[in-house]
């Protein structure tokens, strides 16, 4: 298993109005441990929800979380950084239809009953006007 926060709600902080996520944490023993330890002093648990994570980004509905070599929390994206890798390195057309299929998926959109138009490829008759 691995600590695995769920989102629970958004809030606006205090002063400076920013939104920030809470999610709740769960593991097995020794990852609770693991993260009671490095979160340290801003370690919280409410009695209702369990132990709670915040963070000023919204990881999706549920999102891994890793322990750094630092002693931090931080959400694991490394799925996020490899669909961003590949849209950058298709780029053009194709890559910015990855991209606005990748965008339905994470908003949790069904790409083939979507309303909105696919991002036509160029023709290659249309090269030379280029």
């Amino acid at each position: 298993m691995a600590l695995i926060a769920k989102y629970d709600s958004v809030y606006r902080k205090k002063g400076s109005g920013r939104p920030v996520c809470r999610y709740v944490v769960s593991g097995t023993a020794a990852e609770m441990k693991a993260y009671k330890k490095a979160q340290g002093e801003y370690f919280i648990e409410d009695s209702a929800k369990g132990v709670l994570w915040f963070s000023t980004d919204f990881h999706g509905k549920s999102v891994g979380l890793i322990i750094t070599e630092n002693g931090n929390i931080t959400a694991d994206n490394e799925e996020q950084l490899l669909q961003q890798m590949q849209v950058e390195q298709r780029g053009g057309n194709l890559g910015e239809a990855l991209a606005t299929e990748l965008a339905k998926q994470l908003i949790g959109g069904n790409a083939s009953s979507s309303s909105t138009p696919a991002v036509a490829p160029a023709n290659a008759g249309d090269i030379g006007s280029l």
